[in-house]
């Protein structure tokens, strides 16, 4: 009986501990995500070089609140106000 009880805790244990990982690799994995580290590094001011922009002017980038372009050394978003740095 207690065998049997300390079975069903591991089994659900184990489902949770894969279900995590499936779906943390989805969110890894996600255009969503990859778009959050770049606006991330494109706001911080590292990595500038590393980043590759799909537009031909990489001095801008999209404020993450309202996705208006704003300069990268702006220190305002010209659209909503977001305090950007």
């Amino acid at each position: 009986m207690i065998g049997l009880l300390i079975g069903w805790i591991v089994g659900i244990l184990f489902f949770f501990v894969i279900l995590y990982n499936v779906i943390q690799a989805a969110i890894d994995n996600s255009k969503l995500a990859k778009d959050v580290r770049t606006l991330k590094k494109l706001l911080s001011g590292t990595d500038k070089e590393d980043i590759s922009d799909e537009s031909d002017d990489a001095t801008y980038a999209d404020c993450p609140s309202c996705g208006h372009r704003v300069a990268l050394n702006g220190t305002d978003c010209s659209e909503c106000g977001l305090r950007l740095g």
